[in-house]
């Protein structure tokens, strides 16, 4: 939790935020890295805190809020649903994207790995 907060401290992230709040694809993305750091870690308690915190991110993804086949509005190929969020107040948009989808089932077939 450490390493997310002084992520979010550091202003060009912050402003990529603001910029676009990619709801999903960020989420996913560090869900597969931190399942990827878990396997250099040596220290037993970090590793399963790593894991613990993937496994924890991917089941609010695949949760009826964040996947397609639960939100009858969408008619997209794609896995999970409110991949970016466009930063224009006037004119918004809510668009799934790949890079989410990607991230989550790449995440998902590391777990599966480790069992």
């Amino acid at each position: 939790m450490k390493i997310l907060k002084s992520l979010f401290r550091n202003p060009a992230i912050r402003i990529a935020f603001r910029r676009r709040a990619s709801t999903t694809r960020i989420p996913s993305s560090f869900a597969s890295g931190l399942v990827e750091l878990s396997q250099y870690v040596t220290v037993s308690e970090i590793k399963a805190r790593f894991l613990t915190s993937a496994k924890n991110i991917i089941d609010q993804l695949t949760s009826p809020t964040y996947l397609i086949l639960s939100n009858k509005g969408y008619v997209l190929r794609a896995v999970i649903a409110n991949g970016t969020q466009g930063p224009y107040p006037d004119k918004p948009y809510d668009i799934a994207t790949v890079f989410g989808d990607y991230y989550l089932i790449q995440t998902i077939l590391r777990l599966f790995k480790l069992q």
